[in-house]
């Protein structure tokens, strides 16, 4: 059976194609439209976001910013809070632009503005304390201006703002996805109703050509329709459209622009040329058909890395597999630098921390720990993790938790700030002073919301201070004890120091001291010789001597003064300190000195001119008692010896003993005559001393000696090396053989003497000890036996002129030596005589 077309039925068939085909591109037109209107308000949402984003981020760069320059004082960290609050103003513009469609986001606007104007306020003022020097001003001011408590209030302004554009995002996005399901199902069903008309078209083509050339002329009309509003689409949104393989088929104008590629180094290409990687959700929502959002790091050409909030829609065929992907980007760069900057802010506020010396904490409302700074580990030893408030006081000094407890527990209970000072175990045991503060961080209702503190080690400080303490007491109590004037004053003459003896001479108070001048205490004449003596001691480097006098509180009196310059650190002449002795008495001693030395020289010229009458008339009677004494007892000794000689047999018993007793008697007096002249001759000769040898004069006075100690059977020990000593050799002959004559005489009866002779040096000086076994002598005796004529036997007993010790006495005390005796009845004795030692050693 042959099919044939009438007219009637080609116009049917045309005009079915025309309606298949105008169906197409309304849907088609429909479908554009509506994805390009859900699209753009999708990316009119991720905009408003971004603004909100970038002004919370704007706000905690401008409050880190005045956190550390508050901590630091450093102009540098000024920096984001200046670029905030120069970009706060433009960025509260483009919200009040983007929300005008929002009534709600409308009515919040203003308050949000209010708050951002009265915290960058805050700042300012805060700011501008610390710029000139005044810490503590602009800390109260950020409490009293509620600082925390704006920032708390502007979060949760913001909070809800985001909330609102959340919800309009999602609902946005579900219109997307229901657009993309209709045209989707729209697009199935007017290709196949096309494709049969095409098919009932083309039977009849070679009799209705006009007729489809009229239909693809009002398809080709549609196709220009969906171009434009490719168009609208590019104009709303960053976009790129992929095949399934990931090569970019399309990309718009704002999309080149970003990412800096020329078109045709994009087309064609795959997308990692701009997207090096995404992340796996992506991929597997990609395999699935289902729209995929994310945030995408990407690279421009020329390097620069730019962030985008990318929502990705597949175009699913006929069979439900994707056959395009549609790529919408919101350009997010600002935000995303915004972040980091925030990060990198916080991360300087903690190594801030890190730096400062102290120890950090912070903690729950409940008083659990949830952070400490590494400067706590390194002090206590102890990991931070784990902890509570009871191993916090298990490392307080026992005799300090109770002190502890009461100090912070009324201040704690009532959410206040605290300050207590106590001991701490350091990681090596020891027991350390420390400052601990705590202060609670509140929300915007007022609720602690966490503690945030410090714990200072204070002890080396603490120590340093008491010792300073302790010095300056000492200081001043030496000040103040002295009995000489102390005092300091400025350059302009006013005093600002003064001691107990300064004040006291005056009358004056301590208050009434500090500040007063020389000109208001002492008068313009002497404040003119003071300030003379001040300037004489601010030119010179070294204290001066100045001889100060005048009336003072209706005394003359005079003051010794040492004056000397004042510097401060840099070396810099700030004041003149000084130290007065009162002379007064000194000077009238001494003028009364010099009076009395004259008379004395007077005197002393008298008593010079009687001594040397006296030396002449001693000389005489020595010459007297040489000649005219000793020549009529030589004659005596001669008759005597005579009559000895010639008569003795003639002579009875008795007649001899007396003239034995008339020779021994003429003999002691000889030798009583002989030791006198002896003495007088050591009281008056000039002797020269020089060095002598201690072992040469011991051996001479033995030899002198040597007829005695063989008659006596004597033994002598020299104990030798003997030093040598600065003495006269003649006189200390004469010393040593009385010494040794009388260790030889005074032993008793039937006995042999042993006499030891040492020596041995001592703080420059020579001790020579005659050491014997005779009869000792009794202590009250040891002294007076060294006087002249003094004896403790009789002639019977020990022959003696009672001499031989005075000379031995004298002669020690000429040559700049003492002499003394250690002894005790039937223990023998040790006379001693200690003189000057040699300057050449031993001899």
């Amino acid at each position: 059976m042959q099919l044939s077309f009438g007219p009637s039925s080609v116009a049917i068939s045309f005009l079915l194609a025309a309606l298949a085909a105008l169906t197409t591109g309304l849907s088609a037109f429909w479908s554009s439209s509506a994805i390009a209107e859900a699209t753009s308000w999708v990316a009119h949402t991720r905009e408003v976001q971004t603004r909100l984003e970038e002004v919370l981020s704007l706000l905690k760069d401008a409050e880190t910013s005045q956190r550390g320059y508050m901590l630091t004082a450093d102009p540098a960290y000024l920096a984001p809070y200046r670029d905030a609050d120069r970009v706060l103003p433009g960025s509260l513009q483009a919200l009040q632009r983007l929300t005008a469609d929002n009534p709600t986001q409308q009515a919040r606007l203003p308050r949000l503005h209010d708050l951002v104007a009265a915290k960058l306020k805050v700042t300012r003022e805060a700011i501008g304390r610390m710029d000139v020097g005044d810490l503590p001003g602009a800390r109260a001011l950020m409490v009293a201006g509620g600082g925390k408590r704006l920032m708390d209030e502007l979060r949760l302004e913001i909070d809800a703002m985001r909330s609102e554009e959340e919800r309009l995002l999602r609902l946005r996005m579900e219109a997307v996805d229901t657009v993309q399901a209709r045209s989707a199902a729209s697009a199935g069903v007017s290709t196949g109703l096309l494709l049969a008309l095409l098919a009932t078209v083309y039977a009849s083509s070679q009799s209705s050509a006009a007729h489809i050339r009229s239909a693809l002329a009002a398809s080709e009309a549609a196709r220009r329709d969906l171009e434009f509003l490719e168009q609208a689409v590019d104009r709303a949104a960053i976009v790129a459209v992929s095949d399934p393989q990931g090569r970019l088929l399309r990309v718009n104008d704002a999309y080149v622009h970003l990412s800096g590629f020329p078109r045709d180094q994009l087309v064609g290409q795959h997308h990692r040329v701009v997207l090096p990687a995404l992340e796996p959700a992506f991929y597997e929502a990609a395999r699935e058909g289902r729209t995929w959002r994310g945030e995408v790091r990407s690279h421009a050409r020329n390097g620069r890395a730019f962030w985008t909030d990318t929502t990705v829609v597949p175009l699913l065929d006929g069979a439900g597999q994707p056959e395009r992907y549609i790529a919408i980007h919101y350009d997010i760069t600002d935000r995303k630098l915004a972040e980091l900057s925030l990060r990198e802010s916080e991360a300087r506020y903690r190594t801030l921390a890190e730096a400062l010396p102290h120890m950090v904490w912070t903690a729950t409302p409940g008083l659990v720990p949830t952070y400490f700074s590494s400067h706590w580990t390194a002090f206590t030893g102890v990991r931070s993790d784990g902890w509570n408030f009871e191993r916090w006081l298990s490392l307080i000094h026992p005799d300090d938790r109770a002190h502890f407890l009461q100090a912070v527990e009324d201040p704690m209970g009532r959410g206040q700030p605290h300050e207590s000072e106590f001991r701490l175990r350091r990681h090596d045991g020891a027991w350390r002073l420390v400052n601990a503060r705590a202060t609670p961080q509140r929300d915007e209702a007022g609720a602690i919301v966490q503690w945030v503190g410090t714990v200072t080690d204070i002890h080396d400080r603490r120590q340093a201070e008491l010792a300073l303490r302790q010095s300056q007491a000492l200081v001043q109590a030496i000040v103040d004890g002295s009995p000489a004037l102390v005092f300091a004053k400025d350059l302009h003459g006013r005093y600002f120091l003064s001691n107990r003896a300064w004040r006291q001479m005056l009358g004056l108070s301590r208050e009434q001291a500090d500040g007063v001048t020389d000109e208001q205490v002492f008068g313009p004449d002497i404040a003119a010789q003071l300030a003379a003596g001040d300037r004489r001691a601010l030119e010179g480097s070294e204290p001066v001597l100045l001889e100060e006098s005048g009336l003072v509180q209706g005394r003359h009196v005079t003051y010794l003064s040492s004056k000397f310059p004042l510097r401060n650190e840099r070396g810099e002449v700030y004041a003149v300190g000084g130290v007065a002795t009162d002379v007064t008495e000194l000077k009238n001693t001494r003028e009364e000195i010099q009076r009395l030395n004259a008379q004395l020289e007077e005197r002393v010229q008298e008593r010079t001119r009687q001594l040397s009458e006296a030396n002449q008339e001693l000389e005489a009677f020595s010459y007297t008692v040489s000649h005219d004494l000793r020549a009529p007892l030589r004659g005596l000794q001669g008759f005597a010896q005579a009559v000895h000689e010639d008569y003795a047999e003639k002579l009875d018993a008795q007649g001899r003993d007396y003239l034995d007793r008339i020779m021994g008697a003429a003999r002691r007096m000889e030798s009583l005559i002989q030791d006198l002249l002896e003495y007088g001759r050591l009281s008056r000769e000039e002797l020269q001393l020089r060095d002598a040898s201690l072992a040469l004069a011991v051996r001479e006075a033995l030899q002198q000696l040597d007829v005695e100690v063989r008659r006596r059977h004597a033994s002598v020990e020299v104990q030798e090396p003997l030093p040598a000593v600065r003495a006269h050799p003649t006189v200390l002959l004469q010393v040593l053989s009385n010494l040794l004559g009388n260790a030889l005489k005074f032993v008793p009866p039937g006995q042999a003497p042993r006499v030891r002779v040492l020596a041995h040096a001592r703080d420059a000086r020579v001790r020579v000890e005659v050491q014997d076994n005779g009869i000792g002598i009794r202590p009250e005796h040891q002294e007076r036996i060294f006087r002249v004529f003094e004896r403790l036997h009789g002639q019977e007993a020990y022959a003696g002129t009672g001499v031989g010790l005075a000379i031995v006495r004298k002669g020690c005390e000429r040559m700049g030596g003492t002499c003394g005796v250690q002894s005790a009845p039937g223990q023998g004795s040790t006379f001693w005589v200690e003189l000057p030692a040699s300057t050449q050693g031993a001899a």
